[in-house]
């Protein structure tokens, strides 16, 4: 039977939050906020009173998806910069502000004094995707949060194709050009393996490096997260939100949205035979 009180929940679910170096390392003081409030509010209602809930479709924590813990939480963002999380018999308040931090647009989000289930929310999430129907973050940790408006389903059949796709098959790079340079070449020896949680595993020549991969959708299609941090140097080049501009069932055709504009990276990866 399921509990309606917060602390019975913690229990059952997440103790902590790890705090491992992911991506770059940042610090609050850098902040540059340049969003609006009402980023994760109600985007048709700039006033302060304007919200809007979200139930946690999947929480990725240290490698295990937990989004069961968080079956009866609802967290509301309101337009004054207010997050609340509730449960049938307990509000929880909290702060949140979408903002510049080094470079990438992050989340903001703190729950003072709550209980561990609840605070393990807490921290500087890096945007994924701040799409209205899925907002995706990612910490530095590599922990995974992803949000469904309430009552919402989750992703569309060409998403769910495109997973399932990477999830059962293996994939090689066929074409890469990082930053208008050629290095199809430096990739000819590597391979992909998509996995559960959110892993992804690089081999070359017998060695295997792990990383990070998340999909998501946006009003222009899906996008692919990869994010390596282990040597070798070169696997940082695959590290960006690809926009797939096609997929035919075995190929994937790639684009880096938040690259230079004139210099531009561009990546085809190909189920290995």
């Amino acid at each position: 039977m399921k509990t309606n009180n917060l602390t019975s929940i913690v229990k059952m679910g997440i103790l902590a939050l790890s705090c491992a170096a992911f991506l770059a390392s940042c610090t609050p003081e850098t902040e540059e906020v340049s969003e609006p409030l009402y980023t994760m509010g109600d985007p048709k209602n700039s006033s302060p009173q304007g919200s809007r809930s979200f139930e946690i479709s999947s929480f990725v924590w240290q490698g295990e998806e937990q989004a069961s813990a968080f079956e009866e939480i609802k967290v509301t963002f309101q337009n004054n910069g207010t997050v609340i999380a509730s449960s049938p018999t307990q509000q929880l308040p909290g702060t949140w502000n979408v903002g510049q931090m080094d470079g990438v647009q992050k989340l903001f989000l703190n729950f003072p004094d709550a209980p561990p289930l609840i605070n393990v929310l807490s921290g500087i999430w890096i945007v994924v995707s701040l799409d209205l129907d899925n907002p995706q973050f990612i910490n530095d940790a590599g922990d995974v949060l992803q949000l469904l408006p309430t009552g919402e389903t989750a992703m569309s059949a060409e998403l769910q194709a495109f997973n399932t796709a990477l999830l059962d098959s293996i994939f090689v790079v066929t074409s890469f050009i990082y930053q208008g340079n050629e290095v199809t070449d430096v990739f000819s020896d590597v391979s992909l393996d998509f996995k559960e949680n959110n892993v992804v595993t690089a081999e070359r020549f017998g060695q295997q490096r792990g990383g990070q991969w998340m999909t998501s959708e946006t009003q222009d299609g899906i996008v692919l997260s990869i994010q390596f941090t282990a040597p070798p140097a070169q696997l940082t080049g695959l590290n960006a939100n690809w926009d797939v501009v096609s997929f035919d069932g075995t190929e994937a055709v790639m684009e880096d949205v938040d690259g230079p504009p004139d210099t531009g990276s561009y990546l085809i990866i190909t189920m290995e035979n």
